[in-house]
């Protein structure tokens, strides 16, 4: 006989489950370890633990993250391992504790470590799966971990390193209802860590009949001269050589000559282009929107920027929304990712304020640049806002795209 299903009772929450799950194993170990705090003296701090016990000052560190906070989400990846209390407890400086007290930190010890490896391979994973449960501001701490993790084994997988990726797009509205915008692409810090790979500096997509794009270098002489749209003013010099390499899905690649690498090749560079009169994109649900902005992690970053840089009085104040996809050839807008699972982005775009007086930190002469890529379609850059959105080590392989609604 087929098992009956009961179609009143509601499934349980798997994420509360294992929030109640956790919270039971959690408060069980703090239990235990605030009794061995009171046996051991009450010490206030890790470090009069560490002189109290003569141990290592990381697992006093752990001791008391578990019993300084309630928030068992927000602890949980600081317990300390089984083994380590083990020895702890072994200490002839330990005597102090009782038995009972010792065996209710070992088995609350064991069981979360049992809960922990119920639901997930490592710590890692474990830590992973907090994400969920954790507040906003600690999930993002995680999820930047991981990233900065991701980072730094793709720079040594890749051979590549880059300190920072600034892409600056300044859009407004023209004569025709048409959109016209002059880019900024800054690199700061790109060094090869071996001679035999490919170092991309800028690429970009050359159109198609539903995306047309009319691009010009705003230095006509240095494209000229180095086949790329180059700004040298804001280069380090000496200027690399360059090779332009075309992709048969419509991309142009400019990827850096040579084979130095270390420190000592490190290079920074800036390029800059005008568009003009751009189509309005629609997405799924056919509402018109403007993306301008759109980056393609294909080196390993510490840190990604991206300003989009709004002209007021064609579109008034926005609210610039983002979303990071898989990376796919010749996917170049937010039509193309319809359907396509996004990628976790904790980050959100923030509005800076008015162009004329917003700067880059990490961008020397910054303000020059977005005054330069102004200049050159002979904008006043007094009346454009600019919306900021910056990821710690966005993910190799990913799209990233910062993009508007429009209100009529």
């Amino acid at each position: 006989m087929d098992a009956m299903i009961d179609l009143e009772t509601p499934a349980v929450d798997p994420v509360k489950r294992f929030e109640e799950e956790l919270g039971r194993h959690f408060l069980s170990l703090r239990r235990a370890l605030l009794m061995l705090l009171e046996e051991l003296g009450s010490p206030r701090t890790p470090s009069l633990l560490q002189r109290r016990l003569g141990v290592g000052y990381t697992i006093c560190w752990q001791i008391f993250q578990i019993t300084k906070v309630s928030d068992a989400a927000a602890a949980a990846q600081h317990t300390p391992s089984p083994e380590g209390l083990k020895r702890l407890l072994a200490l002839p400086q330990a005597s102090s504790v009782s038995q009972h007290t010792a065996e209710s930190v070992q088995s609350a010890s064991e069981e979360f470590r049992r809960f922990v490896k119920r639901h997930a391979d490592d710590l890692a994973s474990f830590d992973s799966m907090l994400v969920s449960s954790v507040p906003d501001d600690r999930a993002e701490k995680i999820l930047i971990q991981r990233r900065r993790a991701a980072y730094n084994a793709t720079s040594h997988v890749w051979g590549i390193q880059t300190d920072m990726n600034c892409m600056t797009m300044i859009v407004r509205r023209n004569a025709n209802d048409l959109l016209d915008g002059a880019g900024l692409f800054i690199h700061r810090g790109i060094r090869r860590l071996r001679p035999d790979v490919q170092v991309t500096l800028m690429g970009y997509h050359t159109g198609s009949d539903n995306h047309p794009v009319h691009r010009e270098p705003m230095d006509k002489l240095a494209a000229e001269q180095y086949q790329a749209p180059f700004l040298p003013e804001f280069c380090s010099k000496p200027m690399p050589r360059i090779e332009r390499q075309a992709l048969p899905s419509g991309w142009i690649l400019h990827n850096l000559a040579g084979q130095a690498i270390g420190r000592v090749a490190n290079f920074n560079c800036a390029f800059g282009y005008t568009v003009k009169d751009q189509p309005y994109i629609r997405d799924a649900n056919n509402r018109s929107l403007v993306q301008f902005t759109h980056s393609y992690i294909r080196r390993p970053a510490a840190l990604l920027v991206m300003d989009l840089v709004v002209h007021r009085p064609s579109f008034g104040v926005v609210q610039p929304e983002r979303a990071m996809h898989p990376y796919h050839e010749g996917h170049a807008f937010l039509d193309s990712a319809a359907g396509i699972q996004p990628f976790p982005l904790d980050e959100s775009v923030v509005m800076i304020g008015p162009a004329d007086e917003v700067d880059l930190a990490e961008v020397p002469r910054y303000a020059e640049m977005l005054q330069y890529a102004a200049a050159s379609a002979d904008w006043n850059l007094r009346e454009f806002d600019v919306y900021r959105l910056r990821i710690p080590y966005p993910v190799m392989g990913s799209t990233i795209r910062q993009y508007f609604y429009l209100n009529a």
